[in-house]
């Protein structure tokens, strides 16, 4: 515990590599926003709609390797 009564805490910040392999960055932000939320329901969000300036995502041939990881049970 420090003087000011908090506790301190050391955090081990990974670097995100969601999508690298990406054309555009606007994919990689979307897609990290949402939760690593699937590519066709970000494309359904844009065609309705429902997110103020959404771009049309294109879905990538490779698979998001923290999706992976993460998603697993």
């Amino acid at each position: 515990m420090s003087k000011n009564r908090t506790f301190k805490i050391d955090l081990d910040v990974m670097e995100h590599k969601c999508l690298i392999i990406s054309s555009s960055r606007d994919e990689i932000i979307w897609h990290y926003r949402f939760g690593h939320l699937n590519f066709k329901d970000l494309n359904q969000m844009q065609r309705h709609m429902m997110v103020t300036d959404l771009p049309e995502i294109q879905i990538p041939d490779e698979i998001c390797e923290d999706c992976l990881q993460s998603k697993q049970c």
